[in-house]
């Protein structure tokens, strides 16, 4: 497995100078006084591999990072600072040469950040990037601190699923029955979202378009009876024409005939007239009739053509509206395979988690019993949750608000656990998270990290004696005048005893 082999700090928070701490696999125990700066090396892991919430590190900027003399010396000089993490693979009998990584973080005196890798210099995403190639989820997520054990708890069911689903950035985009989810879930939702949008976008537009098509259709109703009462005055203008033909001297023929655009013809004469006046009104009549109709085709000339235009456009947009149709169900059918995989990932993960949880639990309190039963989610789309149930021994079932500050302590500790050995990372950093437990729960406890420390390594920080008893290296800081130093480096077995191992 790969582990923290060494870190480098370089003018680190209360670290001056150059000071290096060696790690182990396993088990390493980081002890001290209060103010020692023992949680200052839980923020340079933290910062190296990229964590950009100064305020989770204690800091407002990044000069609150930079180690400052207590007497106030140099005051205007700050920087630079450094810290470098040396990995390796550990195959529980030695490391191999060939899977080492060195990884560094440092910002100069003007306050300019960069990232190396096998001291090549890199932007932070091309840093996360190869981070993630070798199988490193960064930032950190695996400190525990002792705000996050109880904390853990007091999620409701549904945050407490989100909370261990943020942890794995890939979930649920895991290679299955040989397939590989690409790209996840999350992107498979934009993409049914936006294919959703598009249609019902086109669909208003097709709604908006029917409509117009109608209208357009009624005025070509309208167009056609025009038409045919256009025929009519034309028969109407020809009888005219007939009638007023044999009249060449009359005075009104010449200007009527000028008004009505129509040519002078000299059809066959008739046998009968009527009066001057009853010609005369007719004339005036038609020629209201010809004027109206004459109108009414400038206006009604471009109907044929609007409508012809916009049942071509309604046409392309009954395709376009059947290849989004087409759209939205496979990306509904692409989301719900990948939702089924994803309750599927779910209860897979659910499934390992309870079962460390019954485990730790139990090893921390004997005839306990735990479990984490899922909810049903509130709504579709939404994850089951994770539920809490606990039965201390000779105890009934309670509600977490009846426990004890040291049985909360407990539980969250053994939930926090199960949760956070699936991340990603080489180490499981705790800090400070047992001062809520009495000596006899601290002995536990350290036989259960001794086991936890056979399947990831585990960097505790306490300033219990006790915890010295899991580990397999102690380093021991110490604050003095120049700042904090490591003072000791030790093996507690070593200093038991031959015959003085721990039971496994």
């Amino acid at each position: 497995m790969l582990t923290i082999e060494r870190l480098l700090l370089a003018d680190f928070k209360s670290f001056a100078g150059s000071v290096p701490v060696e790690l182990t696999p396993g088990v390493s125990a980081i002890v001290g006084r209060n103010g020692s700066g023992k949680s200052n090396l839980t923020d340079a892991l933290r910062w190296v591999f990229g964590e950009e919430d100064l305020e989770s590190l204690r800091a407002r900027d990044w000069t609150d990072l930079v180690h400052r003399p207590p007497d106030g010396a140099a005051v205007g000089a700050v920087g630079p600072l450094r810290v470098t993490a040396v990995l390796g693979e550990y195959d529980g009998s030695g490391r191999e040469s060939n899977g080492s990584l060195e990884i560094a973080r440092e910002v100069d005196r003007d306050g300019h950040e960069r990232f190396l890798v096998d001291g090549l210099p890199c932007g932070r995403e091309q840093f996360l990037g190869r981070l993630a190639a070798r199988g490193i989820e960064a930032p950190l997520r695996t400190v525990i601190r002792q705000g996050d054990v109880s904390r853990l708890l007091w999620l409701h069911p549904d945050e407490r699923t989100r909370f261990v689903v943020s942890l794995l950035p890939d979930f649920p985009g895991h290679e299955e029955d040989g397939i590989s989810v690409q790209p996840g879930l999350g992107q498979r939702d934009g993409d049914l979202e936006e294919a959703r949008l598009a249609l019902e976008e086109r669909r208003r537009e097709f709604a908006w378009l029917k409509a117009r098509c109608g209208e357009l259709d009624a005025e070509r109703v309208l167009l056609e009876q025009d038409e045919t009462r256009g025929r009519e005055l034309s028969e109407a203008r020809a009888r005219l024409v007939v009638d007023l033909a044999p009249r060449p001297n009359d005075p009104l023929l010449g200007r009527l005939l000028e008004g009505l655009g129509l040519p002078a013809l000299a059809p066959p004469a008739r046998s009968a007239f009527p009066s001057a006046n009853e010609r005369l009104l007719e004339d005036r009549r038609l020629i209201s009739d010809l004027s109206r109709q004459t109108e009414a085709e400038g206006v009604s000339a471009s109907v044929p053509l609007r409508l012809r235009l916009c049942e071509e456009s309604l046409s392309q947009l009954r395709q376009e509206l059947d290849s989004l149709e087409l759209r939205e169900r496979g990306a509904l059918r692409i989301h719900e395979r990948l939702e089924s995989r994803r309750l599927r990932n779910l209860e897979r993960l659910h499934g390992r988690i309870e079962e460390r949880f019954r485990n730790f639990f139990t090893t921390l309190v004997p005839g306990g019993e735990v479990a984490l039963p899922l909810t049903p989610p509130p709504r579709p789309g939404v994850l089951p949750g994770f539920g809490v149930q606990v039965r201390f021994p000779q105890k009934p079932v309670v509600p977490l608000d009846a426990l004890s500050g040291g049985q909360l302590a407990v539980l969250g500790l053994c939930f926090a656990l199960a949760a956070f050995l699936e991340v990603a990372f080489p180490a499981l950093i705790l800090d400070e998270v047992e001062p809520a437990l009495d000596d006899a729960m601290v002995r536990r406890l350290t036989r259960l990290l001794e086991e936890v420390g056979e399947e990831r390594q585990v960097i505790a920080v306490s300033h219990q004696r006790l915890m010295r008893y899991a580990a397999h290296h102690v380093l021991q800081v110490e604050r003095k005048e120049g700042g904090s130093r490591i003072g000791i480096r030790y093996d507690p077995r070593i200093l038991r005893g031959p015959g003085a191992g721990r039971t496994r």
